[in-house]
């Protein structure tokens, strides 16, 4: 991985966190991208602690992000959008029958 970030924290109160920001930019890739160039590690993250007693502990995670070509984004957002939108129009015609039944119960039909 290219570049690194260091920062010490001289204690950490339990019950209390700290919060870090790290703001990450991608070139625009003008390739297409093959399946295996598709995910990328873009962080690893390695904190050690020493706990009360003395005892020392290193715990390490990395960031894998997974990228999407142009048409592949796209495709997803449409079907996103229809599953929305069907869920959408399935509340609506819920709500309208539930009034129609409110109408109905109240006496008036020719309205529901």
């Amino acid at each position: 991985m290219e570049g690194s970030y260091q920062t010490a924290l001289t204690y950490l109160i339990s019950g209390k966190s700290k919060d870090f920001v790290l703001e990450i930019q991608f070139p625009k890739i003008k390739k297409i991208l093959k399946d295996e160039e598709k995910a990328l590690k873009i962080l690893k993250l390695t904190a050690e602690f020493k706990s009360m007693d003395g005892k020392k502990i290193k715990k390490e995670v990395e960031l894998e992000v997974q990228l999407l070509n142009e048409e592949e984004d796209k495709a997803l957002e449409e079907a996103d959008n229809k599953e929305v939108l069907k869920q959408f129009y399935r509340v609506k015609g819920g709500e309208q029958l539930d009034k129609a039944r409110r109408l109905a119960d109240s006496g008036k039909n020719e309205e529901a």
